[in-house]
């Protein structure tokens, strides 16, 4: 495996895109722009969206997620 330049694992390549970065985790979909909603100037990833429709307002994890949101605005 010496010779091998490839590695198991390979990240994208986003030189020269555009793509999402979630706003409350950070991550960049691999779906892309179809891997979430924007919300203004937002951007939610389906992860934190289900997240966020999952928890229980006035919950920690609803005013992280919320928080997050607030800062782009």
């Amino acid at each position: 495996m010496a010779g091998n330049s490839l590695s198991p694992i390979q990240k994208p390549n986003y030189s020269g895109c555009v793509v999402p970065r979630c706003s409350v985790c950070q991550q960049i979909p691999a779906a892309g722009i179809c891997g979430g909603i924007k919300l203004g100037k937002a951007f939610l990833c389906q992860e934190c969206e289900t997240v966020l429709m999952q928890t229980p307002v006035g919950s920690n994890e609803y005013h992280r997620i919320m928080e997050g949101l607030r800062l782009v605005y």
